[in-house]
C-alpha cells in the first residue's frame, strides 16, 4: 500500500482516510504536521494506487 507521511513517528499518530478521488482531500489539515504523526494512505483506485482495482470477492475469499 502506498502512503504518504508528514510529521515526526514520534509524534500521536492520525490516519486520513481521503475519499472524492483526491489523496489531497485533507490538504488545510497538513498544517497540523507540528503536532501529529500524518499518515494519508492512496486508497485503491486513487493516488499512486490509482491503477488498482479493489474486488470485494477477492478480499472477503480469505475470511
Amino acid at each position: 500500500m502506498y502512503y504518504d507521511e508528514y510529521g515526526s513517528r514520534e509524534l500521536p499518530t492520525v490516519i486520513l482516510l481521503h475519499g472524492a478521488f483526491f489523496v489531497d482531500t485533507y490538504a488545510r489539515q497538513y498544517s497540523l504536521q507540528d503536532r501529529f504523526h500524518l499518515v494519508v494512505p492512496h486508497i485503491m483506485g486513487f493516488g499512486k494506487a490509482a491503477g488498482e482495482t479493489f474486488d470485494t470477492e477477492e478480499a472477503t475469499r480469505s475470511l
